[in-house]
């Protein structure tokens, strides 16, 4: 499965790398992992500047009625999501180098 970046920029979602998602991270497994993952890369809120030139894409999920949790992908533009977890803190993700906002 491949999506684009908001460079316009394909980030390949592979066999192996959901795999890896699926066994690290077991709470998106009650999810369209797949689906909420293109999303985030395609139509993030944020995307910040990751380790080792890496990108981090932070789309807002609401789950539960009042509490925000956000869907974050690592992934290395133009090639492949490295990783993906949710969170309902992101202050120290956004406190990074943030390289696009939605307006």
């Amino acid at each position: 499965m491949s999506f684009r970046s908001i460079s316009g920029n394909p980030v390949a979602l592979t066999n192996a790398g959901m795999d890896h998602i699926a066994k690290r991270h077991p709470e998106l497994k009650n999810f369209d992992m797949e689906d909420k993952i293109g999303i985030a890369v395609e139509s993030p809120d944020y995307v910040v500047q990751g380790k080792f030139g890496r990108h981090i894409a932070v789309r807002s999920e609401p789950m539960v009625p009042g509490k925000a949790k956000y869907m974050v992908v690592i992934y290395e533009d133009g090639r492949e999501v490295i990783t993906a977890f949710m969170t309902s803190k992101i202050e120290k993700i956004i406190r990074r180098n943030v390289l696009w906002k939605r307006c």
